[in-house]
């Protein structure tokens, strides 16, 4: 994947099926598209359904979804909410669009017009006090919402990365913020509001994604995330003949007590920045969701965008 400079992305309405899609010109190759990229899904599928009559049986692992590669100009229209194929009657594949920008340092942690759009009771009000304080900002807004908050981002050059996950239940991934640093202190208050350190070295800082269906809600996911430090640990061993040697091992520490567990409906998107509180410079809002540029500081936003594409069963 590579990253470039690219326009922000525009957000779509929902479409029904494809006969709504083949009418707008700008979805028509979308369609075609999405019939190539899941063709290995839906060659699965066949050989699970196979002949007419045969009872489908549910698959012992996950399909085989592909990560979408990460374009230099990001397309005006995203997937749909929903696509369905023409005679579609096979199973259903959760796909979940993540869009990870980078723009100068308060551009959106410090634009509260920007805010004023987004709903930030996405997830609950101890949770959002607890981030807010550690430097992370969430909330969500309809797609129609958008355009809007697209413009705001656009009086800014943002370099943009556009990965899409497959899955028909949950699904662990994780996303790279592009952060790496010889040594590091990270400080966040815990559940209990306690003050807790750590210092990393070698440490590679990434974001725990698990995604899957919202039951008996059709297009809505529930996303979870949480920070994650891949640090270098050393430790010296001697032998029995007094040999002296040094051991190095990847050690991940997962920040549990800062999760952030949402869902995000169908028509809408989940986006996740730096706070105010990030700007400290040992925050985890800091360490996650900023780096320095050639130029000057930046941030990272993400934006979680789900939709579901329905199969056609090859019979």
């Amino acid at each position: 994947m590579h990253e470039g400079t690219a326009p922000t992305p525009a957000l779509p309405r929902a479409y029904a099926g494809e006969g709504e899609l083949a009418n707008q010109p700008e979805c028509a190759s979308m369609v075609r598209c999405v019939r190539y990229k899941f063709a290995g899904v839906v060659l699965l599928t066949a050989a699970l359904v196979g002949c007419a009559g045969t009872p489908t049986t549910r698959p012992t692992t996950e399909p085989s979804a592909t990560s979408a590669p990460v374009m230099s100009v990001v397309p005006e229209n995203l997937t749909p909410a929903a696509v369905s194929m023409k005679g579609a009657d096979g199973p259903k594949i959760l796909q979940l669009d993540v869009y990870q920008m980078w723009v100068p340092a308060g551009t959106l942690s410090n634009n509260e017009a920007f805010w004023k759009r987004i709903e930030e009771h996405a997830v609950d009000v101890a949770t959002y006090d607890l981030l807010f304080k550690n430097g992370i900002r969430v909330g969500s807004a309809p797609r129609t919402e958008w355009p809007t908050l697209k413009a705001m981002i656009d009086q800014n050059p943002a370099t943009v990365q556009h990965t899409a996950y497959l899955a028909s239940d949950t699904r662990v991934v994780e996303l790279e913020t592009g952060v790496t640093k010889e040594t590091q202190n990270i400080f966040y208050y815990d559940a209990s509001n306690t003050l807790q350190g750590r210092t990393h070295d070698k440490a590679q800082n990434l974001m725990a994604l698990t995604f899957r269906p919202v039951p008996r809600q059709v297009g809505d996911v529930r996303v979870t995330l949480c920070p994650v430090v891949r640090s270098t640990k050393r430790r010296f061993e001697v032998s029995g003949g007094g040999e002296e040697r040094e051991i190095s091992y990847v050690f991940p520490e997962r920040l549990y007590d800062l999760n952030l567990r949402a869902d995000v409906p169908a028509d809408g998107f989940l986006v996740i920045a730096p706070s105010t509180e990030g700007r400290w410079p040992m925050s985890v809002g800091n360490a996650f969701f900023t780096k320095d540029g050639p130029t000057e500081r930046l941030e990272q936003i993400i934006v979680l965008v789900p939709s579901v594409i329905q199969l056609k069963s090859m019979r």
